[in-house]
């Protein structure tokens, strides 16, 4: 570093560079600039600086106490941003052509943002480009006013002008530093708009917001931007606002994010390491040892996610994700060993959180999700909306141990077979599903598709070819709320068999449900290969159900051994309908009203032992039609090939009441009748 002329030195420990030039090179920084002391630099329009490496920084600003406030304003001198960064220097250039250079690095400031910043400017020395590329600055605090706003809309060669290793045009990012103390220091307030763009090509999309241990707030007045401009088509992968490490992340505004697989808010427990892709040790971290020694305490590694009640996500195309979290804290190297060494550390999905209070809409297709988890809480507060508008898409996503919650209003759009979307969706075998609100599902698709499923409140809206609760096992509990079952082919609770692990399923249901008409199911039970245990409590209402519908069907063998127990009331609506049809060993202790109409049966045997305990009034018969109100059936009779199929065995151990004529208390096709 060279000093030309010899710089003068008072005896108060002043130093005057008027009509001086000072000469940088290396890693050189060129002075300490005291903001609350600016008489120590004295520096004049005829002060010039020459660098020589790209490595350089003008001036370490600073206060002798206190905290460094810096506003990005758009002034004039002696306000523009460069002044504030290193005084009135007259002229700063390089002989030698180098261009990335700095004028300034701070280390906690207030950055106050209060009128437009474009990163891709190349105005010298205007303040967008000075904070673009000639500001480094950490464990500092960002807030970006109504009137202030970041744009980031960039192409390789502007991404390089800033920094040769940025991949991914960033609005804002701080990140906490070896002066760290806590979280409360490292920050971004945004009540404005920040845009994260890049221009170029069709993946590594933008990323609005940035922090690592700290803090991000996106404020009612603030909207975020990413893969929204016009230049070419979105960008993939884009992130609207990213946390790591312990960054309590809130958004009371808008996100905004295009592009496939992009992410509206993201929180993650620890940075990840761009070589493997595996979480980052904190303790390699330069704050690590200061908080720890401050603290006394290790708050690392904690995702705490909200958008909040007049927050709103929108997703705009396939595979995005409107919130995600994800616990990498627990991540394994190759050789089977945890790549966080502390095993306080190492966190648990109960400190691994995300919440819904606001609106998520996802109107991409193919894997898009409203709220996802990876060893992770996820709650739908009762406030919050998920609109899930497109195809093969779920509202709420859970594996490797996640635990989602709604409590809120999920809606599906209607869809078409094989293109299913799903409310709450789950992957795994140890995941749970909670459901106290309402879900909204439209035609062809599912509320919940999961393998633990509990339900104590709310409501479940099925459309045509809909399906309320999908599951396969082991768990499916629906102690409360209702399920209303469309018409044509509508399920009120699907049990199948799991493809991979087919398990005993124990499911234990006291909702009220009102089942449509033409083929649409209450209880649906496919699975073959493991048991299913089906306990229908007394519900608040009785059960209705529709025309050639059926409340609980069954296809299970009996030889697996599980069985069915209805204890609610049903009520047939119109004609042709079933209150239990079941080739499984199955009870009754209900009242089945089946006078509404004619061919109406109360149980239907096709295989097992089916008992009645409860009270059944059969309906009328038109035997022209050959629709008979039966009590108890089991058997069919094909009068052309004179053979009996589908003989269980019926029993009636409560009371069947017969008052019309034609109609039948119990029917057998074969000789397996027992009762009155």
């Amino acid at each position: 570093m060279h000093f030309i002329p010899i710089l003068q030195v008072k005896y108060s420990g002043a130093i005057n560079m008027s009509d001086a030039k000072l000469v940088l090179d290396g890693k050189a920084v060129g002075y300490v600039y005291y903001q609350d002391q600016p008489n120590m630099i004295t520096v004049n329009h005829n002060t010039s600086i020459d660098i020589l490496d790209d490595d350089v920084i003008v001036a370490d600003l600073r206060k002798t106490s206190g905290q460094v406030t810096v506003n990005v304003e758009n002034k004039a001198t002696p306000d523009r941003l460069r002044d504030q960064l290193i005084g009135g220097v007259g002229s700063v250039g390089s002989s030698n052509g180098k261009t990335r250079y700095k004028y300034a690095v701070v280390d906690n400031a207030q950055i106050n943002i209060k009128s437009a910043v474009d990163k891709a400017s190349s105005i010298t020395d205007s303040d967008s480009e000075v904070f673009a590329k000639r500001f480094l600055y950490q464990n500092s605090k960002i807030d970006v006013t109504a009137a202030g706003s970041v744009k980031a809309e960039l192409d390789d060669t502007q991404m390089k002008a800033i920094d040769v290793n940025l991949k991914t045009p960033v609005g804002l990012a701080v990140t906490a530093s070896a002066q760290t103390k806590d979280n409360d220091t490292t920050g971004i307030n945004n009540s404005g708009t920040v845009s994260a763009d890049r221009t170029v090509g069709s993946d590594r999309g933008g990323i609005g917001l940035y922090v690592d241990y700290g803090y991000i707030n996106n404020n009612a007045a603030g909207t975020v931007n990413v893969e929204k401009g016009t230049v070419n088509n979105p960008n993939d992968k884009a992130i609207g606002i990213f946390g790591t490490n312990s960054t309590k992340i809130v958004n009371d505004g808008k996100v905004n994010a295009g592009g496939k697989k992009s992410i509206g808010i993201l929180g993650l427990s620890y940075r990840i390491d761009s070589k493997t892709g595996l979480a980052i040790d904190p303790k390699t971290e330069t704050y690590y040892d200061n908080v720890t020694t401050h603290s006394g305490h290790h708050p690392f590694g904690v995702v705490d996610v909200e958008n909040g009640a007049t927050g709103k996500i929108t997703m705009d195309n396939d595979g995005a994700v409107g919130m995600f979290v994800k616990n990498n804290s627990t991540d394994k190297n190759s050789s089977g060993n945890s790549v966080v060494t502390n095993a306080s550390d190492i966190k648990t999905k109960n400190e691994t959180r995300g919440v819904n209070k606001g609106e998520i809409t996802i109107n991409g297709n193919d894997s898009s999700v409203g709220m996802g988890a990876n060893n992770g809480i996820i709650t739908n507060a009762s406030s919050g909306k998920i609109n899930v508008n497109g195809t093969k898409s779920a509202g709420m996503y859970g594996t490797n141990d996640s635990e989602l919650v709604n409590a809120g209003e999920i809606n599906v759009a209607a869809t078409s077979a094989g293109n299913e979307s799903i409310g709450m969706y789950i992957d795994d075998q140890v995941s749970t599903i909670a459901n106290t609100g309402k879900i909204n599902v439209g035609k062809s698709s599912y509320g919940i598709y999961g393998k633990d499923v509990n339900m104590t409140a709310g409501e479940i809206n099925v459309a045509d070819d809909g399906v309320g609760v999908y599951s396969t096992g082991p768990s499916v509990n629906l102690s409360g709320g209702k399920i209303d079952v469309a018409n044509n082919n509508s399920v009120g609770v699907y049990i199948a068999d799991d493809s991979k692990n087919p398990q005993a399923t124990t499911v234990t249901s006291s909702v009220d449900m009102k089942v449509g008409d033409t083929d649409s199911f209450g209880y649906l039970i496919t699975a073959s290969k493991a048991k299913t245990d089906l306990t229908i409590n007394p519900t608040a209402n009785p059960v209705h159900v529709g025309e050639k519908s059926v409340y609980v069907y069954s296809g299970a063998p009996q030889s697996l051994g599980g069985k069915i127990v209805n204890k609610s009331d049903i009520v047939m609506d119109k004609n042709n309908g079933y209150g239990i049809y079941s080739s499984q060993d199955a009870e009754n202790y209900g009242n089945i009203d089946l006078r509404a109409g004619v061919g109406n049966i109360g149980v239907y045997s096709t295989q097992g032992n089916s008992k009645n305990f409860g009270v059944i009034t059969v309906g009328p018969s038109n035997v022209t039609s050959k629709q008979y109100g039966i009590g108890m059936a089991t058997g069919y009779y094909n009068e052309t090939t004179k053979v009996a199929t589908n003989e269980g065995t019926i029993e009636n151990h409560g009371t069947i009441n017969v008052s019309d004529d034609n109609s039948v208390g119990m029917y057998a096709a074969g000789i397996w009748l027992k009762g009155n």
